[in-house]
């Protein structure tokens, strides 16, 4: 059942793709198409930063889609997540996606030709025989760097080669929610062994990334959001979406609504959206729907001179947003 899955997967990705024109068509394709050839990149999770998905082309319209079909497949053949839940990211037309554990495979886009391929596996613990088993939503790309989340870490890697890049984390992986969490919990030696770990796409914009961990199931302290420098890997901010003390933005507010019980959840559990003129972002989050400033300009990593207040309701009877002074 789980490999039939993954082939399906393939087959609905290409389509998907096609239909929405994000990349090169062959010369041979081209001359099967009334319509001009036209190249158009998907870079981001969502295609562009407001998260619209939305493209303008029209090659693929409602009298000729009933005329699609698969022209090729891939599979990777990790078969031990939860589920595949990759969007393909496609620049220049190489595809790059993603399985469960957050390996990343970059493909020839026209025909499906593996390019080339970064195993996560050993450098995240494991997978699902040593007991961990995930689910991934895809990479973002940016500047010729290929952005993943793996685990509780962010891979850095050449858009081109594939190869780690070099001054983001160690060796191209950065252990950011631990960067986090060592200072609050010195006890805790690994973030997944608290519940902590990636499944969202990172968000990409002026140079830092945003990315938040889930997962509320494992009874988390409160969803992390956070801005990491996407040439180092070094947290620049980050934001409790759940504050647990007095030290945590939004206590104030937060801290008295909270009755009985252990102060968890508020994973992140998809890429967030980001508004550049207002300067601010919005990441998706169990229990709540928050809104963040984009402080890609603070120093500090808690991002200290960002008030909180109560804003309208969205998909929950309480949204939290900091914006900066």
């Amino acid at each position: 059942m789980t490999r039939h899955r993954l082939v399906i997967f393939a087959a609905v990705a290409v389509l998907a793709v096609v239909a929405s024109g994000p990349f090169r068509l062959s010369s041979h394709m081209a001359a099967q198409s009334r319509a001009a050839t036209t190249t158009v990149n998907w870079p981001l999770h969502n295609l562009d930063l407001a998260g619209t998905r939305y493209s303008t082309l029209d090659q693929i319209n409602r009298s000729n889609v009933k005329s699609l079909a698969p022209r090729w497949l891939f599979q990777h053949g990790v078969i031990d997540g939860v589920s595949n839940q990759t969007t393909p990211i496609i620049v220049d037309g190489t595809m790059y996606v993603t399985d469960s554990r957050g390996s990343v495979y970059a493909l020839d886009a026209v025909d499906g030709h593996l390019l080339w391929t970064y195993d996560v596996t050993d450098l995240i613990g494991g997978g699902a025989r040593e007991g961990y088993v995930f689910r991934n939503r895809g990479v973002v790309y940016a500047n010729g760097v290929v952005y993943t989340g793996g685990g509780s870490f962010l891979f850095a890697l050449d858009a081109r080669t594939g190869k780690p890049l070099q001054g983001f984390g160690k060796n191209g992986q950065a252990s950011v929610i631990m960067d986090v969490l060592a200072p609050r919990y010195p006890d805790v030696k690994s973030a997944i062994s608290v519940g902590y770990w990636f499944t969202t796409a990172p968000q990409f914009h002026n140079g830092v990334l945003y990315i938040g961990s889930t997962r509320s199931e494992s009874h988390i302290p409160g969803g992390y959001v956070l801005a990491v420098d996407a040439m180092t890997g070094r947290v620049k901010w980050n934001f409790n979406t759940i504050p647990q003390n007095a030290k945590d933005q939004g206590w104030d507010i937060a801290g008295p609504t909270w009755v009985g019980g252990e102060r968890n959840g508020g994973g992140i559990w998809e890429t967030a959206v980001i508004d550049p003129q207002l300067g601010m972002l919005w990441p998706p989050s169990i229990r709540s729907w928050a809104c963040f400033t984009c402080l890609s300009a603070t120093r500090s990593a808690t991002a200290p001179n960002a008030r909180v207040r109560i804003s309208s309701p969205i998909r929950s009877s309480r949204s939290r947003s900091t914006q900066a002074r």
